[in-house]
């Protein structure tokens, strides 16, 4: 016999511009000679280290708010180099240990930046990728392909993805316009596929533009029944946008969800937290605290783009649960709430009971929400395969989630000492 629990589950996207997040090494296909140890900008191997910490730093940050901790489900990324990078970005870095999966472009693009999407391995399951490569017009070099991305959450629905690092607008925003609606328009071909073959597709939609949310670019993708939902994004601690530029702010990075997706949209806003920005000394407030400004490096600069956060609710559903979990389930529901753990903290915990497998793998991604030893120590004591399975010494895909391995105890959780 098995009962139902009703569950909820939350995605949370970022989108952020790394600038110019090159390794310190020649690639004789590339035009990166600017950011090598004997080039002006001097980019060593230790600035090249602490860049990639401090973007590792940004996407983390973009979990914390004034109520909740998490780690980000999927982080779409602009201007990075190569495989390299990610590789050292996801494993080297201080999101060594966050578990994040990449797909990313191999592009024309004359520098040799590339676009990338970085996915929680318990929150998103890649089915499919490409890269879509724009033809360009005239006057227009090759640039950055478009990122595609198909895969499955925790819900067990189709999510779609598609990266964009529009051309920028150096030599004049009316020249170069028309390079713009050029990635414009293979975006909404490609928008256009999905929907053939699977009407009502959830959709989002990622990246740097290049434009403004009132321009042509936008516009058109806006006519294609996707929706800008960070168009007035703003931060809390005085961004009003993602680029500051002039005095003036405004987002050249923007997030599209398809119509499918906005009742279940839920809030976006531009995480500028402290260590993001620093004073503006000619126009006041705020702004970016990027890597260089010219050619002085700033060993504490991140990037000259805020990250833009954003929140979608995935949908309700209904796991099974073996009855003879129901004990466990309400002994902790009391001593969850005896310890002060947040009610959200709760139901996704409670996903742990989803049998071995796909869901359950995605399942363990609720242990990263809530970072105080409570929680975690019952979403751990929840785990079936810890009581029921006595031959099961092996870590889990739970306790490898947060580096907890099986023990005879628990000292973070009563409820578990009480019950092995």
């Amino acid at each position: 016999m098995t009962v139902g629990l009703l569950l909820v589950s939350l995605l949370t996207f970022v989108e952020l511009n790394c600038e110019n997040l090159f390794d310190c090494r020649h690639d004789s296909l590339r035009a990166d000679t600017e950011f090598l140890p004997e080039a002006p900008r001097h980019w060593t191997a230790s600035r090249y280290w602490r860049k990639l910490d401090n973007i590792g730093r940004a996407i983390l940050s973009c979990g914390e708010d004034s109520t909740d901790c998490y780690i980000p489900d999927l982080v779409a990324l602009c201007e990075v180099e190569n495989d390299t990078v990610l590789r050292d970005l996801t494993k080297r870095s201080l999101l060594r240990n966050a578990r994040y999966g990449y797909v990313m472009t191999d592009s024309p693009d004359d520098r040799g930046i590339d676009v990338a999407l970085l996915y929680h391995e318990f929150s998103f399951a890649p089915i499919t990728h490409a890269s879509l490569r724009v033809a360009p017009v005239r006057g227009m070099r090759p640039t950055r392909d478009i990122l595609y991305v198909a895969g499955r959450v925790i819900t067990d629905d189709t999510l779609h993805i598609f990266v964009v690092h529009a051309p920028s607008r150096r030599g004049g925003e009316r020249a170069t316009r028309r390079h713009r609606l050029a990635v414009a328009g293979r975006l909404c071909e490609a928008i256009d596929s999905v929907r053939t073959v699977q009407p009502g597709a959830s959709i989002i939609v990622a990246g740097d533009f290049n434009d403004y949310a009132a321009d042509s670019a936008l516009a058109y993708i806006g006519r294609h029944g996707m929706v800008n939902v960070t168009a007035r994004a703003r931060g809390s601690h005085g961004a009003k946008a993602t680029y500051r530029y002039d005095g003036k702010w405004g987002s050249l990075d923007h997030v599209f969800l398809s119509g499918s997706l906005m009742p279940r949209f839920e809030w976006s806003r531009v995480n500028d937290l402290p260590f993001l920005t620093e004073p503006d000394a000619t126009y006041g407030g705020v702004k970016p605290r990027r890597t260089y400004v010219g050619y002085r490096y700033r060993r504490d600069g991140y990037s000259d783009h805020l990250p833009l956060v954003g929140r979608v609710c995935r949908g309700w559903f209904t796991p099974p649960i073996p009855e003879y979990c129901l004990p466990f389930l309400v002994a902790a529901h009391r001593h969850a709430f005896g310890y002060g753990v947040k009610q959200s903290a709760w139901i996704l915990c409670s996903v742990a009971f989803w049998p071995d497998g796909y869901k359950d793998r995605l399942a363990c991604r609720q242990l990263f929400r809530h970072r105080n030893s409570d929680s975690v120590s019952y979403s751990f004591f929840l785990h079936p395969r810890c009581f029921f399975d006595s031959t099961h010494s092996a870590e889990t895909p739970l306790m490898h989630a947060t580096g907890m391995y099986a023990g005879s105890r628990n000292s973070h959780c009563p409820a578990f000492n009480a019950l092995v």
